[in-house]
């Protein structure tokens, strides 16, 4: 269904839950300012290169497919991690945002990025908060042999 406003949307981003979130914002009309998603580098024969973070902790190398989506969508693709940025908010600003959707993201947003948006701000979590709050929450649901979730 297209929009009959315009927003300037800014989403944030990670795992199939993203992907299927900018999917649906590209049909929706509205217009996709940007993409924070877990950017990977990545060297001369094509192999992830991990952090030192990631490489300690021993985290799986980021999902590359919502920026290679958003790129070919034509949309800027911006590094997560800048959600925990204060100053990211003149970003928003001088981007006029109207609406950031945060889907599966890795990051606590800063208040201040969250009071700079025009509309307001929207989470979407896998499980029910705050019982669930964190990674992995339904395989915890699972674990606990919750009846639902």
């Amino acid at each position: 269904m297209k929009a009959t406003h315009q927003l300037n949307v800014l989403l944030v981003a990670e795992e199939a839950a993203g992907v299927q979130a900018l999917r649906l914002l590209s049909d929706s009309g509205h217009i996709i300012k940007g993409v924070l998603t877990t950017v990977n580098s990545r060297d001369a024969a094509g192999r992830v290169i991990l952090s030192d973070e990631e490489a300690v902790t021993h985290e799986k190398p980021p999902n590359s497919s919502i920026a290679d989506l958003a790129g070919s969508f034509g949309v800027p693709v911006l590094e997560a991690s800048r959600v925990k940025n204060p100053d990211f908010a003149d970003w928003i600003l001088a981007h006029h945002i109207d609406v950031l959707l945060n889907v599966h993201s890795l990051y606590r947003i800063c208040p201040e990025v969250i009071e700079a948006v025009r509309i307001g701000s929207f989470n979407l979590h896998p499980g029910p908060l705050p019982d669930y709050s964190g990674l992995n929450v339904a395989c915890w649901a699972v674990y606990n042999e919750e009846p639902a979730h």
